[in-house]
């Protein structure tokens, strides 16, 4: 299904995270207006109408719904702010009516609500705040600023009384006995993700204690190191060789070497391989917060930065991906704790990233 053309980062961001709302529909930008799009879906097919336009503003990062239940709230990020609306009536006759403006540079996957409350968690660099009452009597609370290390992705926990926030390859955890009575009363757990040597790029929450991270080819893999390429004894004698004995002036006969010799014929060191490829992994965080447990991880081949990360819930799906890869990956959490992948599917449109089930059966491969 093809909704429209936009205009997107080329890392970092998927526009459709929380863009789908059951009533209203799919809401969506092309970096200026703001869209929405009613469909349905017929024979396993996604079948939409025409996308209404919204709103339009000097631009636009990405949208995101609130909580489908209670009063409907739709969060918009752009350059410098992020606004937030409160959206009442129906198709085609939405009344928006803007309640907050937030002055904040927030990151590409910053825009985080509440999935059980009227609570937006927004992500910046080096900092973590929440924004609740969106009445008259407006409520915010902000956490202290990372002292180092740089913010690159969170997520909130199916019951909404966790926040994971990824720093590097680290977790930060904020826990909550009650988020509706105070807010700031929460307990924190930093843990380092054991196995990862690149930054995690992707979360997404699975369960109430289970969690997946992506996270990217660690930036020194790009350094080839002298190890890179497997040589055989043979091979490095007769490459390596020379008579130092000799007179300087001689010349030295190269000797001839077989197709399984030469350069680009090499085989890669398998270690060495596995070690710099982006990984997927699975972990549980406990609710007394001590002894995380690593549940699962597998690699992620062909993609450098995988920035798309969807859990489908109903087929136990996990979806992978990258706005600059053409390929999504889908993987399923076993009743044994491993990842078992389950396909390739052509990344021909970003519709497929929030959801499994409106992919048809011929685009997988």
């Amino acid at each position: 299904m093809e909704i429209g053309n936009v205009t997107l980062r080329s890392k970092g961001i998927n526009i459709l995270t929380s863009a789908i709302h059951p009533k209203h529909g799919l809401v969506w930008t092309d970096g200026k207006c703001i869209f929405l799009a009613r469909f349905k879906i017929v024979k396993n097919q996604v079948e939409h109408g025409k996308s209404v336009k919204l709103k339009e503003f000097d631009s636009v990062r990405c949208v995101q719904w609130s909580q489908t239940d209670g009063i409907c709230y739709l969060s918009i990020a752009h350059k410098e702010c992020v606004t937030v609306w409160k959206v009442e009536g129906e198709v085609p006759r939405l009344e928006f009516k803007q309640i907050r403006k937030i002055s904040i540079q927030i990151l590409p996957q910053g825009c985080q609500w509440n999935p059980c409350r009227e609570v937006l968690c927004l992500l910046s660099r080096h900092q973590v705040r929440f924004f609740y009452r969106h009445g008259k009597t407006r409520g915010c609370y902000a956490i202290p600023a990372l002292e180092s290390g740089r913010i690159t992705c969170g997520s909130w926990s199916k019951d909404g009384l966790k926040l994971v926030v990824c720093v590097g390859s680290a977790l930060l955890i904020y826990s909550w006995k009650s988020i509706d009575c105070a807010i700031s009363e929460f307990e924190t757990h930093a843990w380092n993700v054991p196995k990862l040597n690149g930054d995690i790029t992707a979360i997404a929450s699975m369960t109430t204690n289970l969690f997946a991270l992506a996270a990217e080819v660690p930036i020194s893999s790009f350094c080839l190191p002298s190890n890179v390429f497997v040589l055989s004894d043979s091979s490095s004698s007769r490459l390596g060789s020379s008579d130092s004995n000799g007179n300087e002036n001689q010349i030295i006969e190269v000797p001839e070497m077989t197709n399984t010799q030469k350069l680009m014929n090499l085989k890669q060191n398998p270690e060495l391989q596995e070690n710099n490829l982006s990984r997927l992994v699975i972990i549980h965080v406990k609710d007394d917060m001590k002894d995380l447990e690593y549940v699962t991880n597998v690699s992620i081949k062909e993609i450098i930065s995988p920035d798309i990360l969807h859990y489908e819930t109903a087929r136990n799906v996990l979806v992978i991906g990258s706005n600059t890869h053409p390929r999504l990956q889908l993987f399923t959490l076993t009743s044994d704790k491993e990842l078992l992948k389950l396909a390739n599917v052509v990344n021909e449109i970003f519709f497929f990233s929030f959801s499994f089930l409106y992919t048809s059966a011929n685009r997988i491969k």
